[in-house]
């Protein structure tokens, strides 16, 4: 993975080496999702990542540090979640990483209509990125946070991560329904205590 920070001229002009094809291009947004006021754009962009105000280690001494604002800034965040995702994956190729990257981006243009595909694909999102990245399905869930009360209803929130997934199975034990093929489904318990849940998801 090669990942390489925009510039900060406020200029479409492509840039390089953040330009090039193969390279992962990255331009800076503030904790609003704005687009900084430095930071350059254009359509060669491909994400946004936070680069204004980030709380970065300097040179000055060994226990130094200050706010910085700037694309090289924003890059870090971008190569850090590909090495993170790579780290689900290790398989996974550069394509199918930069296209997690774009696919799981959060949607920043409403915020920024005036620089509308000028962005990149949004601004990354590590959580989704992250279930995204796995060509084999990752089972995971979660249940609704409060305990119910007996036969008052659990949701079951699907959270598993992979490419595609198909189908989802579920066996709950004691529960109603005993099975259930939905994704986020609900069920009842008949009396407080503990009982087994399973998961099984499939891709293609």
């Amino acid at each position: 993975m090669v990942v390489a920070a925009a510039g900060n001229d406020n200029v479409s002009d492509p840039m390089y080496p953040a330009s090039y094809n193969h390279v992962i291009n990255v331009a800076a947004i503030d904790d609003t999702d704005t687009k900084a006021s430095f930071t350059n754009y254009g359509e060669t962009i491909d994400v946004s990542a936070p680069g204004v105000q980030i709380w970065s280690s300097v040179a000055t001494s060994t226990n130094s540090y200050e706010f910085y604002d700037g694309t090289s800034m924003a890059c870090p965040f971008v190569s850090g979640l590909c090495a993170l995702m790579l780290s689900f994956d290790p398989n996974a190729t550069v394509d199918r990483v930069e296209q997690c990257l774009k696919e799981t981006a959060d949607d920043i243009y409403t915020i920024n209509p005036t620089f509308v595909g000028q962005l990149g694909a949004g601004r990354i999102n590590a959580f989704e990125a992250v279930k995204c990245i796995p060509s084999e399905p990752v089972a995971a869930f979660a249940a609704s946070a409060a305990p119910p009360c007996a036969s008052e209803v659990v949701t079951f929130f699907d959270n598993s991560a992979g490419t595609d997934l198909t189908s989802w199975q579920w066996t709950f034990q004691n529960g109603t329904p005993a099975t259930s093929t939905q994704q986020n489904p609900t069920v009842s318990f008949p009396s407080s205590g503990s009982y087994n849940v399973t998961l099984t998801v499939t891709n293609n």
